[in-house]
């Protein structure tokens, strides 16, 4: 896993065009750099979609058939490359240094 962040982030969502903005930023804004963020889209019928996919290529965006939160998290553990994983909602937020996250890569 050469080249591989330490830490994959998870963000499953459906229907979240008022919160998910606020949840991947708050990812993205972490102190810790060493991982990449993915969000496994639940077949929003939304803005979700938009929304996310405005972040560019620092999100990693999956979508997919309705199929309830545990099958969209699911999707982004397929993909994910880091060693670590870390799931954050799409209606969550995490302060800038998330507790755990420079403790995992440490142990990388």
């Amino acid at each position: 896993m050469q080249n591989s962040p330490a830490v994959s982030i998870i963000i499953p969502v459906y229907n979240g065009a008022p919160y998910i903005a606020a949840a991947v930023r708050s990812a993205l804004e972490q102190t810790w750099r060493d991982f990449e963020l993915i969000v496994g889209d639940d077949g929003s019928t939304d803005d979700t979609p938009r929304i996310v996919q405005s972040f560019g290529d620092r999100v990693r965006y999956l979508r997919r058939p309705n199929g309830g939160s545990g099958a969209a998290r699911n999707t982004g553990l397929a993909v994910a490359r880091g060693r670590w994983i870390a799931l954050l909602d799409g209606d969550d937020i995490w302060l800038p240094d998330k507790d755990g996250l420079e403790t995992l890569a440490a142990l990388r």
